[in-house]
């Protein structure tokens, strides 16, 4: 998984429409895993860049 942030939205999008598109539940657990880890990824950056500006 790459964390650029120009990635993560591509990365958050693909797996969404994936998601969508899966009857699988084992396919849909792990999109669902991975959306969540870059949606997490995304805040721990924000986090991350608020207490530089701090």
């Amino acid at each position: 998984m790459n964390n650029h942030p120009n990635n993560s939205e591509v990365n958050l999008k693909t797996a969404h429409e994936q998601l969508l598109q899966t009857t699988d539940p084992q396919k849909q657990t792990e999109l669902v895993q991975q959306i969540n880890a870059v949606m997490q990824a995304n805040q721990q950056r924000i986090l991350a860049s608020q207490d530089f500006v701090k």
